[in-house]
């Protein structure tokens, strides 16, 4: 198991901060209340180890209630930081590469699509904890990546809260504060 969220941090603040590259508005919208995101190595952790380690079968789905990303890669002798980098570049790109409309609103078709599900996942203003883990599968000649986070998104709703003005300005609606330094624009 990895401790990958202190890369996964700086896109979510990216996005947080309205500097999130957008395929469909450029940039993607300031957050009002985007949640910083914290590593659950005891319990979500667990979870991704235990779907991606049997290798011989197929990865389980998400536990209930939860959101799943997984990425199977082919080069079997990447180093594990960076085969874990490089799935989460390639969730996250999905908003370069589909995009969010300014709305912010995840529908049942973007769902059942599954062209920006992963990105959802991780941009979901509703998360706060993630677990994942990097399991070199040497039967199959993959190396599978799963993330596990806290609550899953709700079709037809938004992503996350579009602020008017400024990131953060509405953290103290959930009982947080900004952030500054590395969590700057995310709720603390």
């Amino acid at each position: 198991m990895h401790k990958p969220w202190n890369c996964s941090a700086s896109p979510r603040r990216l996005l947080a901060t309205g500097w999130a590259k957008n395929k469909q508005t450029v940039y993607a919208p300031i957050a009002a209340k985007m949640k910083f995101v914290t590593y659950d190595e005891q319990g979500l952790g667990k979870e991704a180890n235990n779907k991606s380690s049997n290798c011989r079968a197929d990865i389980e789905g998400p536990s209930n209630g939860k959101a799943m990303n997984v990425e199977e890669i082919g080069d079997y002798n990447m180093p594990l930081q960076d085969a874990l980098e490089l799935a989460i570049t390639n969730w996250w790109r999905q908003i370069e590469t589909e995009g969010i409309p300014a709305d912010l609103m995840y529908t049942a078709e973007m769902e059942s699509a599954g062209k920006i599900t992963k990105f959802v996942n991780m941009a979901n203003e509703n998360i706060d904890s993630v677990g994942c883990a990097v399991t070199r599968c040497l039967p199959i000649g993959k190396i599978r990546v799963v993330c596990e986070y806290n609550t899953t998104p709700s079709t037809d709703e938004v992503v996350y809260t579009k602020a008017t003005k400024k990131p953060c300005s509405s953290c103290a609606q959930i009982q947080k504060t900004c952030g500054t330094h590395y969590s700057e624009g995310l709720c603390v």
